[in-house]
């Protein structure tokens, strides 16, 4: 029988070495070693789960054949971050109050005319929910409701079946107002749920950020809060991929600490964490 893990058991620089170079060869995040904790204690949680006795054995166990399930955990275990509705306002202003409307003013109404956002690194959902309320709204007062299209990707299988289930609690409200809480979410005991009207405008995809998308092009990118996590190669990587998916003349958003990488010239920058592409951008 295989011993359970005891309160004694660390995870050592050795362990957390590996940790580092499975996710980043597989995420292209680099976790720095002052994260050495925060990944003891998910991974605490993981070998509880797992019955493991110890950190070099769950990571042994991960690499092999019979612990393809669990690897999957293994990488949502470290690949999640907390967010709410609407954050970084800023975003929100210049996506509902300028983009938007460009592309209302270039773009006539037709069947098959739709906006599409891709919300890269989507988590929980807060932020993807966010998009489509929003573009709800404007295209509504535009006479042009249902002519957008979501598309929410990540990385973790757990956080995008959480995302889909479009439940949230008291916190991830924070930012919202009262008139979009009647409008858009139903209340229950315990949090807040999306509408449907709301959900049927948006794709939940298993993505890696680190490969090319298969879906459409975009008018808008939010890749918030993402690129702190790569280095220069990953960066340049990801950003290579976005660059292509994304339209000429769309918008990008990173986070709030965040800087376009010096190697992309497709750009030119609208104000802080806000980036324009090219028109003329070779990278279509």
């Amino acid at each position: 029988m295989t011993p359970s893990i005891t309160e004694s058991s660390v995870l050592t620089m050795k362990d957390l070495r590996r940790v580092q170079e499975i996710i980043y060869r597989h995420c292209g995040i680099r976790l720095p070693d002052s994260k050495q904790e925060m990944v003891q204690g998910r991974l605490r949680r993981r070998l509880q789960a797992c019955a493991i006795h110890s950190y070099p054995a769950y990571l042994d166990w991960i690499a092999s054949p019979a612990g393809k399930t669990e690897f999957t955990h293994f990488i949502d275990s470290l690949t999640t971050n907390e967010t709410y509705f609407f954050r970084h306002k800023e975003h929100w202003d210049h996506l509902l109050g300028i983009a938007l409307p460009e592309w209302l003013k270039h773009n006539p109404a037709a069947p098959t005319s739709r906006f599409r956002a891709w919300s890269a690194a989507c988590s929980s959902g807060e932020e993807t929910y966010s998009l489509a309320i929003g573009l709800s709204n404007v295209l509504a007062d535009a006479g042009r409701t249902d002519q957008y299209q979501v598309i929410a990707t990540d990385i973790s299988t757990r956080v995008l079946e959480a995302a889909a289930a479009a439940h949230y609690r008291e916190y991830s409200l924070q930012k919202v107002t009262t008139y979009c809480r009647e409008q858009f979410f139903t209340a229950s005991a315990d949090g807040w749920s999306v509408r449907p009207e709301v959900r049927r405008h948006i794709e939940f995809l298993h993505h890696n950020l680190m490969n090319a998308p298969a879906f459409p092009p975009v008018d808008v990118v939010m890749l918030r809060n993402v690129m702190i996590y790569f280095d220069d190669a990953s960066k340049k990587l990801v950003m290579d991929h976005v660059t292509r998916k994304l339209k000429p003349g769309g918008y990008l958003y990173l986070g709030g600490s965040e800087v376009l990488p010096c190697c992309h010239e497709a750009y030119t920058t609208i104000q802080p964490t806000i980036y324009r592409k090219n028109i003329s951008s070779p990278k279509t």
